[in-house]
């Protein structure tokens, strides 16, 4: 017999082995029914403090969980990169992006298209290369790429790399893509400002070199001949001299002016400095071309300076 009941018998005059009378039967079953009532009781307030821990927990859970990822995507949308994750298949699966101009489409319509549902075929093709080499050599895929996006026609660089992770059962990748379009500008520029004359704008001596070794290679790949016209202007110095620097200037961007148009497209035109210039011909039949085309070059010039001499 438990413990608990022996106890209570004894305190109402009870054995196990006598029977009571019904006095005493109804003070027992009202022990019992009280001590029945208590453990509901006990029961009902374990299972509060259980619940209430639990939702408390699991509401706990979703403000941490709901704020870490707020501070993840407010400190990925500082970033200047887009943040995508694509399946095998091309597939948008996330986007986090920090400006929604830079995106082809608004990042809600985007999720579950394919790549070939916002861009060219032509577009998807090389993004699709570039996801599948990411995926079979599980190495970073480093592209430079021009996009038409809402903001307008952007160059971006993109870097795309295997997660190791499956989506509804296709393999994933990550791709950051960062729009560098001033800096290529900005690049494109400086490699102007270096291979180019500013007065002139034509190639400079330091393009010049590289241009040989392209003509050279080209003639013996061809067949045909090749030739470089040196030319200076007479009398030049008297002209800055006399009529100043700026005249000067002016006469050294005309006369580049009518080099180009006096040559074919095929002919590259360089100031050397000063009052030098060179000329590469190239895709020539014999050497005789190479003076027939420079007299042609010295007739134009002649023609457009009578041209535009007073009557």
């Amino acid at each position: 017999m438990h413990r608990l009941l022996s106890r209570q018998l004894r305190k109402l005059g009870l054995t196990d082995t006598s029977s009571p009378d019904a006095e005493q039967w109804g003070g027992l079953l009202q022990r019992i029914s009280d001590t029945y009532q208590q453990a509901d009781d006990d029961r009902y307030l374990l299972e509060r403090s259980l619940q209430t821990s639990s939702d408390e927990l699991q509401e706990m859970f979703q403000a941490q969980k709901a704020s870490a990822d707020g501070r993840l995507r407010a400190l990925i949308n500082t970033l200047p990169d887009l943040v995508f994750l694509l399946d095998e298949d091309g597939r948008y699966v996330d986007i986090i992006a920090g400006d929604e101009h830079e995106l082809v489409q608004p990042s809600l319509e985007l999720k579950g298209k394919l790549l070939a549902d916002v861009m060219s075929s032509e577009q998807a093709s090389f993004f699709m290369d570039v996801i599948h080499r990411a995926l079979d050599t599980n190495t970073l895929q480093v592209v430079e790429y021009e996009l038409i996006v809402q903001a307008g026609k952007r160059i971006f660089e993109g870097r795309v790399i295997s997660t190791g992770l499956k989506v509804n059962d296709r393999q994933a990748v990550l791709f950051l893509a960062r729009d560098v379009t001033e800096l290529t500008k900005a690049r494109n520029k400086l490699e102007h400002l270096a291979t180019h004359d500013t007065l002139t704008g034509l190639p400079n001596r330091v393009l010049l070199d590289d241009r040989l070794h392209q003509a050279v290679s080209r003639t013996r790949r061809t067949g045909k001949k090749a030739a470089v016209i040196l030319m200076d202007l007479d009398r030049f110095k008297h002209v800055n001299d006399s009529l100043g620097h700026t005249v000067g200037d002016e006469l050294l961007k005309e006369v580049a002016h009518r080099l180009k148009r006096s040559c074919r497209i095929e002919d590259t035109v360089f100031r050397f400095g000063g009052d030098e210039f060179v000329i590469i011909l190239e895709d020539l039949e014999n050497a005789s071309h190479a003076g027939q085309a420079a007299k042609h070059s010295l007739r134009a010039k002649e023609r457009e300076s009578k041209a535009r001499s007073p009557r």
